[in-house]
């Protein structure tokens, strides 16, 4: 009974071992599709593209967000997130009712001006890249 116990023991330490070794493999092989070839999900790329926006804005205080992307698919959502952490301690709220706003077209940088217009922005800034600083006249 004793070296049967052994036996079903080491059974189940290589097939948990075997089944830990797979599932990282399968992760590390989605995780190097998507954030390997993406700069876009890279926290490094972010914080290099809104930081050009660190002398344009105020130290503190509410700054508005807009993006080429509609919000609330997971992509938007991300870039969003990355935007408020990259300009911090600045606080970014999605939408454009503040006096800034800034502009993230990474997507559609081409036509990040007629998406500007179109909610009544004025450009400031195109600091490349597809950042740009806004400016809401009504505010």
């Amino acid at each position: 009974m004793n070296s049967d116990f052994t036996l079903r023991t080491k059974i189940g330490i290589y097939t948990l071992a075997a089944m830990a070794l797979l599932t990282g493999l399968i992760a590390l092989k989605d995780e190097g599709g998507r954030s390997s070839a993406s700069a876009e999900s890279n926290i490094g790329f972010f914080d290099e593209r809104f930081g050009r926006l660190a002398d344009k804005l105020p130290s503190s205080g509410v700054v508005g967000y807009l993006s080429d992307q509609p919000f609330g698919d997971h992509q938007s959502t991300a870039e969003y997130y990355l935007a408020q952490y990259a300009l911090a301690p600045v606080v970014v709220i999605s939408n454009t009712d503040r006096r800034l706003v800034v502009g993230n077209f990474i997507h559609a940088a081409g036509s990040a001006q007629s998406i500007a217009a179109g909610r009544g922005l004025d450009p400031v800034a195109d600091l490349g890249d597809g950042i740009w600083l806004l400016r809401n006249p009504g505010q």
